[in-house]
């Protein structure tokens, strides 16, 4: 994996982190189970957006998950970015918390790459 996949995959990693921490999601209660609500939830809008069949892609290869696929498709990842922006404002997160993911993912790439989410 590339230092491009690995930045997106921490991107929507913490953010599914900090929308799992948001009092304004509705589900409260044990951390791993809301972790799992939220990622279910993205993909569920994301395959609203645009029917890609992501549970069936997976059984049929199952050495692969759904965000490898996402991933690895430039039409799904851009729909992803956008399923994601739409979570955080859904859910409110403040704009501090997009700065602190930003500089997370940076720090965490050991490169000097500038991307604005």
């Amino acid at each position: 994996m590339g230092p491009v996949e690995q930045i997106f995959k921490e991107w929507a990693g913490s953010y599914r982190s900090v929308i799992t921490e948001s009092l304004s999601y509705p589900y409260q209660g044990d951390r791993s189970k809301c972790y799992r609500l939220v990622r279910a939830e993205s993909y569920e809008r994301l395959d609203q957006k645009k029917p890609c069949r992501l549970k069936q892609r997976v059984e049929t290869v199952r050495s692969i998950n759904k965000f490898f696929i996402i991933e690895s498709g430039k039409a799904l990842k851009s729909l992803y970015e956008t399923v994601i922006r739409e979570m955080k404002i859904a859910y409110q997160i403040e704009p501090q918390t997009s700065r602190y993911i930003f500089l997370k993912i940076f720090k965490m790439s050991g490169k000097n790459v500038i991307i604005c989410y």
